[in-house]
């Protein structure tokens, strides 16, 4: 049996279609970044966990040996393109048949910030390695959004204005990773942008949450300069910047964007917000309540 080679195990998606694969038989190597990911057993006996590091390239040699195809998934710094640079051309010399990349929406445009340019020069360096590809540019996460509510106040604070953004289901993106992958699917060369199947606002996001855990959410759009400040005691420096020009590429309305790609590849409806809001019900309202 082939094995899917899978970096970034530790991320949401990467997680999911681990889960996914293994229900459908699929072996997996999940190559994870830390030594509590790789001794973890979360996952099925058909998942082989190793540890991972990008900038040790024996490391790498030995997560390639004997897989046949690669979803990689790489930290948003700038380190990125020296990653996707050390692992495809390694991967060039070993049995790999085929790479999925996972790239953000934006990548394409300029105004999307310095992380969506190294993006756009990863995704160059996939398109040129000489092995069959699939780029897969996700919009932001629905689980991400999550995050951003604070748990004493149940508000969102963020520098995002009336701006709508095509938040996407991290089982979605997973889904169509597992339909890339199957026998036939024929998906190389192609670059698909992963939404959902509408543009919200932060008070729209803010509504649905509050309608589903029994608790009244709120959003505030607050100045950059108060975000920056709040985001520095959670990130570095260089994390917080980054993290900033993306949300202003994102204020601008340029993450409203409406994508078909979950169809094409996996016959799929995406889920929306308030069925995403209702299967994480729990988890919001533990949250809340181990802060109160």
């Amino acid at each position: 049996m082939e094995t899917i080679l899978i970096i970034g195990a530790d991320k949401e998606v990467p997680r999911f279609l681990i889960e996914r694969l293994g229900h459908m038989g699929v072996k997996c190597r999940a190559a994870f970044h830390n030594t509590e990911s790789v001794n973890s057993s979360d996952y099925k006996e058909n998942v082989e966990r190793i540890r991972f590091d990008f900038s040790d390239m024996l490391s790498i040699k030995k997560a390639l040996r004997g897989v046949s195809s690669l979803f990689l998934v790489t930290p948003d710094r700038k380190e990125l393109v020296s990653y996707v640079k050390s692992v495809t051309d390694l991967a060039r010399e070993s049995s790999i048949k085929q790479v999925v990349f996972i790239s953000i929406m934006g990548a394409d445009i300029t105004y999307s910030g310095r992380i969506g340019a190294w993006y756009m020069e990863a995704e160059n360096i996939v398109r040129n390695c000489s092995i069959p590809f699939t780029i897969l540019r996700s919009n932001c996460l629905m689980q991400k959004v999550v995050s951003f509510v604070e748990p004493q106040t149940g508000m969102i604070y963020l520098p995002l204005g009336e701006a709508k953004v095509s938040l996407v289901d991290a089982r979605d993106v997973a889904a169509v990773a597992s339909g890339i992958f199957l026998p036939g699917a024929h998906h190389y060369s192609k670059t698909y942008n992963l939404t959902g199947n509408e543009a919200l606002s932060m008070h729209q996001v803010a509504e649905s949450l509050s309608q589903v855990i029994g608790r009244e959410v709120g959003y505030v759009d607050i100045p950059e300069d108060t975000a920056a400040d709040t985001l520095k005691k959670m990130h570095s420096p260089e994390k917080t910047e980054l993290m900033l020009e993306y949300f202003h590429f994102l204020s601008s309305g340029q993450g409203s964007l409406l994508s078909s790609a979950e169809e094409i590849v996996s016959g799929i409806e995406p889920v929306s917000f308030i069925d995403f809001a209702r299967d994480y019900a729990e988890i919001l309202r533990s949250r809340l309540a181990a802060a109160a």
